[in-house]
């Protein structure tokens, strides 16, 4: 949905028109219903409020082979640093097109992998434009200590 916000903004600015992610099933009908709601009542019993409630749980969980993918990505996108880790902002990340043909949910993958301490970030949802600049640290792999 973010990429394709991206892509057809300017397009959608040009024609006084909004690129919105988050009209799907959820939303239409509200709005549909709020429409109709005020149209058929008189003032002073119109509402001018509406409240909806909706909650969503998903079967699918980011799974290691995202994270691990994840990783790779990183490290071939992203800057070595001393420590072992990887550097590499969100909005190359975001933007890059072999990452985009691997991904579907990169803010999920990302949260994912910094819930498992694997990677750091400013802020908790990272979101294309407004973050593109956000710096996604790959901590080093801990090398393995061999018994003596």
């Amino acid at each position: 949905m973010e990429r394709m916000e991206a892509v057809y903004h300017e397009k959608a600015v040009e024609k006084g028109s909004l690129v919105i992610s988050a009209c799907g099933f959820d939303w239409i009908p509200a709005e549909i219903g709020l429409m109709f709601n005020s149209r058929q009542w008189v003032s002073p019993t119109a509402p001018n409020r509406v409240e909806a409630y909706l909650s969503l749980e998903s079967d699918k969980n980011i799974t290691e082979e995202e994270v691990e993918k994840l990783k790779v990505e990183i490290q071939r996108l992203g800057s070595k640093q001393d420590d072992g880790s990887y550097k590499v902002t969100f909005g190359l990340l975001f933007h890059d097109d072999r990452y985009a043909n691997i991904f579907e949910a990169l803010v999920g993958t990302l949260r994912a992998a910094k819930r498992r301490k694997l990677l750091t970030y400013d802020g908790e949802l990272l979101l294309q434009g407004v973050h593109d600049n956000v710096e996604i640290v790959l901590k080093p792999t801990p090398t393995p200590t061999t018994a003596v």
